[in-house]
């Protein structure tokens, strides 16, 4: 990290693992809901709802006669969390060991589904974490604007994915991938974006903003993935010092920088089209 971002002072990035990093992944680590299960017939949770009883995860549909229940588990880093209530509900028709199996199985897929939700969001908190700190200590700095901010945010992207996958493990080009292909559920292709020359957010119609901001980013990181593909690690800490020193007024003047920096020409890459 202090190579990449051309920091001197370890003390910075020790000061972020202690206070920033270690106290928000202690509060994921300590996450234990408290799950009960509830292991009953159809007809008798029926009976009960019937009856008057109530929880948030059970619901009685007198139209059609039947029971509705939410097996999801909502986790929370603050505080206590409430008890959870799961159904174990079996038919009456299935043997007592059909019965144990059948809970044992609950039971395996409801820890084994909290260990993954507190994998992924603990996850997805500390690569937010990583990305405040880049951009605290590298790309505030730069006082980039609306034509050349799209540096900041791949360069953020790609960085904090790289220290993520360090630390967990989990291949780096797995991020990289999920970071640079367009989700097909946006209408809007990244391959659209022009990075030196941004579409106004006033000049969009207020529900395309996000799927607008979403291909942005996209193309923001693939740039930035080619161009360290292309000019090198040693290339980051270089750009990023150029950059410091001399905040580029807009779009082509941060291309002309970074090909200064770093030999590589993003003007292309840069434009609609690719």
């Amino acid at each position: 990290m202090m190579k990449d971002l051309a920091i001197t002072d370890a003390g910075v990035v020790d000061k972020f693992f202690s206070e920033k990093l270690e106290p928000v992944l202690q509060r994921f680590d300590d996450i234990n809901p408290p799950l009960f299960y509830l292991v009953t017939s159809r007809d008798k949770l029926k009976e009960l709802l019937k009856a008057g009883w109530t929880d948030p995860r059970f619901y009685y549909n007198r139209a059609a006669d039947s029971v509705q229940y939410s097996s999801a588990i909502n986790l929370t880093t603050e505080g206590m969390a409430d008890d959870v209530l799961l159904p174990a509900v079996y038919d009456d028709t299935v043997t007592p060991e059909k019965k144990r199996q059948a809970l044992t199985g609950l039971v395996h897929a409801a820890e084994t589904g909290v260990a993954q939700s507190v994998s992924g969001r603990s996850m997805a908190i500390a690569q937010l974490a990583f990305v405040d700190f880049i951009y605290e200590q590298t790309i505030k700095p730069m006082n980039m604007n609306r034509q050349t901010e799209w540096f900041g945010i791949g360069l953020s992207g790609v960085l904090s994915s790289r220290y993520i996958s360090q630390l967990t493990g989990v291949s780096l080009d797995q991020f990289l991938v999920n970071m640079t292909t367009d989700d097909p559920r946006n209408p809007i292709r990244s391959t659209t974006i022009d990075l030196l020359h941004p579409t106004p957010q006033s000049d969009m119609r207020p529900q395309a903003a996000p799927a607008y901001a979403d291909a942005y980013r996209r193309k923001a990181a693939r740039v930035i993935v080619n161009w360290i593909k292309s000019a090198g690690d040693d290339a980051i800490p270089k750009t990023i010092t150029a950059l410091k020193q001399n905040p580029p007024a807009d779009g082509e003047t941060l291309v002309k920088q970074v090909k200064e920096a770093s030999g590589v020409d993003l003007l292309e890459e840069a434009k609609p089209g690719r």
